[in-house]
């Protein structure tokens, strides 16, 4: 038995020098295939890690062409948006009011301005439409008036004694220079824009008119048009 055990060591360890005495002798593939063809044999037995760069530029394009078509998608849709809303201009206290409807999804609008007294009434009714003109940022879009016509009677009349003062531009679409033209330079907040992104005057006539739950100290969660000539702001109204 204790032969047989030391005959099996012998030829073990026999075997084991002339395998020491190989692995010794074996190169590095690296020094076999250089540096270069050692990198690209890595890449190429490792097809996940590779990445055609005709590939690469083929996804920058068309992501950049659908972030393009997302942006004039989303530029059209504003005014499909606002078909339907309708907005008020006023202090909140007074007897004046001008209210606005959007008639359609192009950005066609009718408008009237009232106001009345012991003595006096005045009003002006008019339609036209708002054209984008571009997206300012995330919250914003300046819009300009076009197509814009008074339609109610110009001038002073008398109904029941009572003087009717039929103005040539509702309240709110003048300019700041002449209240008998119209401004058309107007700009459009969207919900969840910031009270600091606002002017402070826009901001408080929306503020004045409307439910504060939609509106506080720190942002706007309604529609706001502003005039950009006289700074006067429209909020949407929440029925």
């Amino acid at each position: 038995m204790k032969f047989t055990k030391k005959l099996g060591l012998i030829l073990g360890f026999i075997i084991f020098i002339p395998s020491i005495t190989h692995a010794s002798k074996l190169v590095d593939i690296k020094e076999i295939r250089g540096d270069k063809n050692h990198y690209m044999d890595f890449l190429f037995n490792n097809t996940e890690m590779v990445c055609d760069k005709n590939d690469l530029q083929g996804k920058s394009q068309e992501n950049s062409q659908e972030k393009s078509e997302d942006n004039k998608r989303w530029e059209g849709d504003i005014l499909k948006e606002l078909s339907g809303k309708s907005f008020s201009f006023y202090s909140g206290s007074g007897a004046w009011m001008t209210n606005l409807t959007f008639t359609d999804e192009k950005g066609n609008f009718e408008a009237s301005f009232s106001d009345s007294d012991i003595d006096q009434v005045q009003g002006a009714k008019c339609v036209g439409k708002f054209d984008l003109v571009k997206r300012i940022d995330d919250t914003s879009y300046k819009l300009k008036l076009s197509n814009v016509k008074t339609t109610s009677k110009i001038g002073e009349t008398y109904v029941d004694g009572k003087l009717n003062i039929g103005k040539k531009v509702p309240y709110g679409f003048e300019t700041l220079e002449n209240p008998d033209e119209y401004s058309n330079s107007f700009t459009l907040y969207l919900p969840k824009r910031l009270k600091s992104q606002i002017d402070e005057n826009v901001y408080a006539w929306a503020y004045n008119v409307t439910d504060h739950a939609y509106i506080d100290d720190y942002q706007s969660r309604i529609f706001i048009l502003a005039n950009d000539s006289t700074k006067a702001g429209f909020a949407e109204n929440i029925n």
